[in-house]
C-alpha cells in the first residue's frame, strides 16, 4: 500500500490506456480506497471521454519496483561469443568459479551489471600487466 501511495501519489497526473479500440485518456489521482489484500484502490478522476461512464470500475497497472544494478570494472569481464563471464571467489569453498552476467551500458570504466553477480560476491578483476 506504501509503494502504490508513493507511486500515485494524490494530484499526480496519467494517461490511462483502455480496453478495446477506446485509446487513452488522460486522469489525475483523486482519492484511495481502503487497503484490500495489501493493495490499495487508487480513484482516478479521467477526463469526459466516449465509453467512459460514471463510477466505471477498472484497474490500472503502476510499475512501482526499483530495478537493482551494480558496476564492476569493464577488465573483470570477458566474453565467449556474445555471452559475458566473470570469475568469481567463493570464501567458503575456496574455489574460483566461472559465472556468466547479464551486463547493461558501460559507464566510464565500469559496466552496469543486471543479473548474476551480486551485492557481496568477490568479482576478480586483473591486475595492471
Amino acid at each position: 500500500g506504501d509503494v502504490q501511495r508513493l507511486s500515485m501519489a494524490l494530484g499526480s497526473k496519467f494517461v490511462v490506456a483502455l480496453d478495446d479500440e477506446f485509446g487513452t485518456v488522460k486522469g489525475v489521482v483523486a482519492e484511495y480506497g481502503g487497503p484490500v489484500a495489501g493493495d490499495v484502490p487508487v480513484v482516478l478522476a479521467l477526463e469526459p471521454h466516449e465509453g467512459i461512464e460514471d463510477r466505471l470500475p477498472g484497474t490500472v497497472r503502476v510499475a512501482s519496483g526499483k530495478k537493482e544494478a551494480g558496476l564492476i570494472p569493464r577488465t573483470a569481464v570477458t566474453r565467449r561469443g556474445d555471452v559475458p563471464f566473470v570469475r568469481m571467489y567463493d570464501a567458503a569453498t575456496r574455489a574460483i568459479t566461472e559465472k556468466s552476467i547479464l551486463v547493461g551500458d558501460e559507464i566510464g570504466d565500469d559496466v552496469v551489471v543486471l543479473a548474476g553477480a551480486f551485492a557481496g560476491d568477490s568479482v576478480i578483476v586483473p591486475g595492471r600487466k
